[in-house]
């Protein structure tokens, strides 16, 4: 889903200065998600505890991220155009899960949350930042939700929360799949990402 990165960049095709210092991998994320304008969904517990050395120059945000991970175990599938999530690199994986089924689930999971948010106009995309982590129960239903800082205004914040426990996903997690999910909501309009072009059509 966007939201996301408010930054001048976030195509492919265009280059980005990075200036992301050595530090853990769960930050670094973060700091990268708001200089390229790519939106990131990734597993919790597969950052935590991980170290990147950092990111220093111009880069496409796909060379840059890639050159983010190096020596971390893990690999990145993109779930969108800007859109990504991070996994095990298959090396690492002691359950082999194929990236293209990473890929279709986050990319499900992406979309519930986008029709949950854009249907509501107190978190619709477009004017905030906020990242959230969350689990996935069997049944698809979105639980546990926690909001890893603040959008900067409380009632919305309150309202991300309750809107993600209405989520849910068509299809159940892989087995496989490491939880909680983090996911960062970037600050990018709706008519740039697409995300609610649905939604504002059944609305006309």
């Amino acid at each position: 889903m966007t939201g996301g990165t408010s930054v001048s960049a976030g195509r492919p095709q265009e280059t980005v200065s990075f200036n992301i210092a050595a530090q853990p991998l769960q930050s670094a994320l973060d700091a990268y998600s708001a200089a390229a304008g790519f939106e990131v969904l990734y597993n919790s517990k597969l950052a935590f505890g991980r170290s990147t050395k950092g990111l220093m120059g111009v880069f496409t945000p796909k060379i840059g991220l890639k050159n983010l991970l190096k020596g971390t175990g893990l690999t990145v599938i993109y779930a969108g155009e800007d859109a990504f999530a991070v996994v095990l690199a298959p090396a690492a994986q002691s359950h082999a899960i194929k990236p293209p089924a990473y890929r279709q689930y986050f990319g499900i999971v992406q979309a519930s949350i986008a029709s949950t948010f854009c249907g509501d106009t107190e978190i619709q995309p477009g004017t905030y930042r906020i990242a959230v982590k969350f689990w996935i129960d069997p049944d698809g239903q979105v639980r546990r939700p926690e909001l890893l800082g603040s959008s900067r205004d409380s009632a919305r914040d309150r309202a991300v929360s309750d809107a993600l426990e209405r989520v849910i996903v068509a299809l159940p997690p892989p087995k496989e799949m490491p939880q909680p999910i983090t996911m960062i909501i970037m600050p990018r309009s709706p008519q740039v990402t697409g995300d609610c072009d649905s939604d504002q059509r059944e609305s006309q």
